[in-house]
């Protein structure tokens, strides 16, 4: 059994689970995973590349060569750029919402076997929203 220490944060759809575990993982420096960021740029790097919506082929094969990384400003805000554009604006936006349902629901199309290996969670955690500490960092809340 892994020693990983980790919280997840499960809820509703705008219920502030991204903001909690943002300002929590600020606090306490540990690893964060927002998995709903990541159906969201996949929704969207597809519409900004003429997907059609329903392309699942396509989608699955544009999240494996999306570049994407996860920041924060320095006034404490997000910060999530895709291809290097910053995106974070966008990645919110309803349309990206509604196009990450869509992602999320398809057979086969689970954002841990595309999201780049510094944003995976210890083995066995892949919720909604999770933090851990990092191996070099091990800390209690």
């Amino acid at each position: 059994m892994s020693d990983a220490r980790v919280v997840t944060i499960d809820g509703p759809s705008g219920s502030g689970k991204g903001t909690i575990s943002r300002a929590l993982a600020r606090r306490v420096h540990w690893h964060l995973l927002d998995s709903g960021a990541l159906y969201r740029l996949v929704a969207l790097a597809g519409l900004e590349r003429g997907l059609e919506p329903d392309d699942i082929s396509g989608h699955i094969e544009l999240a494996s060569i999306m570049e994407i990384s996860f920041g924060t400003r320095a006034d404490g805000g997000e910060e999530v750029t895709l291809f290097g554009r910053n995106v974070t604006s966008a990645v919110r936006s309803e349309v990206a919402g509604q196009g990450a349902s869509r992602v999320a629901a398809w057979p086969g199309c689970v954002a841990r076997s595309w999201a780049p290996e510094s944003l995976l969670p210890p083995p066995g955690w892949w919720p909604t929203a999770a933090i851990w500490a990092p191996s070099s960092s091990r800390r209690r809340l």
